[in-house]
């Protein structure tokens, strides 16, 4: 009886523990909806979301985005990972099957981008970009 107390409580510590080191939160300045022309150019850039919080699970790959509206309201993106673009980016899909592909800056100059795989009707590609992006305590 104590061998199976023991080892039930040694897997509830590891799944304990492996689920917690399997996500990381980050804090971020503000989301920013940007649209390119045909050429790669800024044609705007607008502010989405404000005081965005992030957690990405290492696991199933998954950004879940919460941050302020234009309204102060509190909203959300989720943008959940199916596979990877012929160039070696990762490819995500959010809620409503829209899909994105990450440019993942974190190291270089603490951005995430994700940009849309579908024109808007103008033509143009969409991205959100989540700038000043810092790795913070649960």
């Amino acid at each position: 009886m104590k061998s199976l107390m023991l080892i039930m409580f040694i897997q509830f510590s590891l799944f304990f523990f492996v689920s917690n080191e399997d996500k990381v939160y980050y804090s971020a300045s503000g989301i920013y909806m940007n649209l390119l022309d045909g050429n790669l150019e800024l044609v705007t850039s607008v502010p989405f979301g404000k005081k965005p919080s992030i957690v990405y699970d290492r696991f199933f790959k998954k950004y879940y985005i919460e941050f302020k509206d234009e309204k102060d309201e509190l909203s959300y993106v989720e943008f959940i990972f199916f596979g990877y673009t012929q160039e070696g980016y990762m490819r995500f899909k959010d809620p409503s099957n829209a899909t994105y592909w990450l440019i993942d800056m974190l190291k270089e100059n603490s951005t995430l981008t994700f940009v849309s795989e579908k024109l808007t009707d103008n033509g143009l590609v969409s991205m959100l970009v989540i700038k000043d992006i810092k790795e913070v305590d649960k």
